[in-house]
């Protein structure tokens, strides 16, 4: 029985390899023409016949080619120039390598939608992701939509969209700027490890107070490497007037073997006009092979969830940020990032740690945060800690972290164990 099955092994293998070497050898390259429409599946829109199929690589120079359902298993997808966008919740773009190369090329999705209408997200599920420089994966407001033309106040759409009243954000991963009473502003939902949900649109007041839109959803699923230098962003849009809310951000979820680059990753909410509030910031998770990612140097990546003001209204709260562990926080000084940290380990130490222009909130539940030698927080610089705070060998000056630009940690609340902060010292500068 060994030996028959040895014998059988061998044409097998040679029948599956003599398929896959087929499969290669006719694949085509399709380049993009849009002569009709810019419908993907439309024959007549490529320089050859018909439309790509499995195996085929795929180029895009130019115009705005509208995808409505999944591609097939493409060997590559590079897009150069042009406007990619991606319609309906359940595409998907499949392909080995995908390459988005130039300044201005662009992978987007349709405007806002409402609860009754089709939601549409960008899916990627592929090998390997380059996006260059100047490149972008585009979601701004294209998530749940802001309450827009009619009579009364008026709520936005989305679970995350305020309960009632005008004014109000909304809410996803941060609380969204509420305008008489906390009962009025929306729910956070979603998953702050998985978030595939879009932002949630802003209210809306009569006649042209229209609310903003939150921002969409982008799902990455790389089985190897994302190298990220230009931005992917799902940032909610602003209010279309100060009578309109803002929407909140939107959800971006990365996860690959490790990831590697300089660009930005956002999910911001809206800022606020006048009297309008600002929507919460959305949610960003990045998961990875952490031992592939703890071979190289740590990425230049900023990732921001934050909830600007743009008025005396005030902002609304920060979102989320989720990664496997703690690698990102390893650069010195660390900067280039805004929002609630989640990872799955509880445990941060550093040997020293200067933070600069970043706003961070450790929330994990019995979250230690240890310094051994000097905390240094430069202007515009907030580092925050839940719960109820054990400090010890520094001094707490409020006037002095106000005065010089910097804030010292301060408690929040919403933890359900204490966590800890500890450091050899502290200073704060306006430097």
């Amino acid at each position: 029985m060994k030996a028959r099955r040895s014998r059988l092994y061998f044409p097998i293998c040679f029948a599956a390899l003599l398929a896959a070497w087929n499969g290669m050898a006719h694949a085509t390259t399709y380049t993009w023409t849009g002569a009709n429409v810019s419908d993907w599946f439309t024959d007549g829109n490529w320089d050859q016949a018909g439309f790509p199929n499995d195996n085929d690589a795929v180029v895009i120079g130019y115009g705005t080619p509208l995808l409505t359902n999944s591609t097939a298993s493409l060997a590559s997808l590079t897009i150069s120039g042009g406007t990619l966008t991606c319609s309906n919740w359940a595409t998907r773009i499949i392909a080995t390598e995908v390459l988005i190369t130039n300044i201005g090329a662009k992978v987007t999705l349709p405007a806002a939608f409402t609860d009754s209408e089709m939601s549409n997200r960008v899916w990627i599920a592929c090998s390997n992701i380059t996006i260059a420089a100047g490149a972008t994966i585009d979601a701004d407001g294209k998530g749940w939509s802001g309450k827009k033309y009619g009579a009364g106040p008026e709520k936005g759409f989305g679970p995350g969209a305020p309960i009632s009243g005008s004014y109000n954000g909304a809410s996803y991963g941060g609380y969204g700027r509420e305008d008489n009473h906390v009962l009025n502003r929306g729910l956070i939902y979603g998953s702050e490890a998985e978030p595939i949900d879009p932002g949630s649109g802003g209210s809306g007041y009569t006649g042209n107070y229209n609310g903003g839109d939150g921002g969409g959803a982008v799902r990455i699923e790389a089985a190897g490497d994302v190298i990220l230098n230009g931005k992917i962003t799902a940032n909610a849009g602003d209010p279309y007037s100060n009578g309109g809310g803002g929407g909140s951000g939107g959800g971006i979820y990365i996860s690959c073997n490790k990831i590697e680059g300089s660009g930005i990753v956002m999910a911001n909410g809206s800022t606020s006009i006048g009297n309008s509030k600002s929507g919460g910031g959305g949610r960003i998770a990045v998961t990875y092979n952490s031992v592939a990612q703890s071979a190289i140097a740590v990425p230049a990546i900023s990732f921001f969830c934050s909830s600007p003001s743009g008025s005396s209204s005030g902002a609304g709260d920060i979102g989320t940020l989720y990664f496997t562990d703690n690698r990102f926080l390893e650069r010195n000084p660390l900067t280039g990032i805004t929002g609630q940290w989640h990872s799955a380990s509880a445990n941060i130490n550093f040997a020293q740690l200067t933070v600069s222009n970043a706003r961070i909130r450790f929330v994990t539940d019995s979250v230690s945060l240890t310094v051994t030698n000097e905390l240094l927080l430069t202007a515009n610089a907030i580092v925050e800690i839940g719960g109820n705070v054990t400090c010890s060998n520094f001094w707490w000056d409020y006037q002095a972290a106000a005065a010089l630009g910097g804030k010292l940690p301060r408690p929040v609340t919403g933890m359900t164990s204490n966590p800890r902060l500890e450091c050899g010292s502290i200073a704060l500068t306006n430097g």
